[in-house]
């Protein structure tokens, strides 16, 4: 017997182990994001001043950040996670959150995070109603679980438009809007994002 219980420990920590490294890669790759977009800022502020000075050229850049196109902005007034990006326990076992949730109360208002092109509006299996935003660039937006959806596909929608209300549909415990960011086809955490978003009170 001991030596079947030691095969068995040998096992569980080797999957241990493979689980912790896939969660420090995860995390090393977020904080490069996190690097790449604050190096996106600077190089904007740069540019912003040298306009400031009198007499000072026009750079030559086709570099076009802002707030809206970093995705810098709050989906929802007065969020409050309710639950984190990456994996965590549900239903007694750890699976992989691939965004995160922001309570709030049925019916509050979802806000597009930036301009774009609606690319799915409706049922989704586990997102219930889903609202999904193509902001260019390799970004893409999710906002699940709504009670209404006020946008179609193919709709051109803008940042702070009001594109669904906050519901409990789907894989739902209590309302709330699941928020995904995809960078060129890969989930990223939205709170790289959200860290540089302005509070939204209304």
């Amino acid at each position: 017997m001991g030596g079947e219980y030691t095969g068995e420990m040998s096992v569980l920590a080797t999957a241990d182990d493979d689980g912790i490294q896939q969660q420090i890669d995860e995390i090393s790759r977020q904080a490069q994001a996190h690097q790449d977009n604050l190096g996106q800022l600077s190089q904007a502020l740069t540019i912003t001043r040298s306009y400031r000075e009198p007499g000072a050229p026009a750079p030559e850049t086709n570099l076009n950040v802002s707030a809206t196109n970093l995705l810098a902005l709050e989906p929802i007034a007065n969020a409050r996670v309710s639950s984190k990006f990456g994996y965590r326990s549900m239903s007694g076992r750890g699976e992989y959150h691939p965004g995160i949730d922001l309570a709030a109360p049925t019916g509050t208002p979802i806000y597009a995070t930036g301009d774009g092109v609606v690319i799915r509006a409706g049922w989704v299996r586990g997102y219930g109603n889903l609202v999904e935003i193509d902001h260019g660039n390799g970004l893409i937006t999710r906002y699940g679980h709504a009670s209404r959806l006020f946008v179609t596909v193919g709709e051109h929608v803008t940042a702070n438009e009001n594109i669904a209300a906050v519901g409990c549909t789907g894989r739902c415990t209590g309302p709330h809007v699941h928020y995904e960011v995809l960078k060129d086809g890969k989930r990223e955490n939205p709170a790289t994002y959200l860290a540089l978003a302005p509070k939204r009170d209304s």
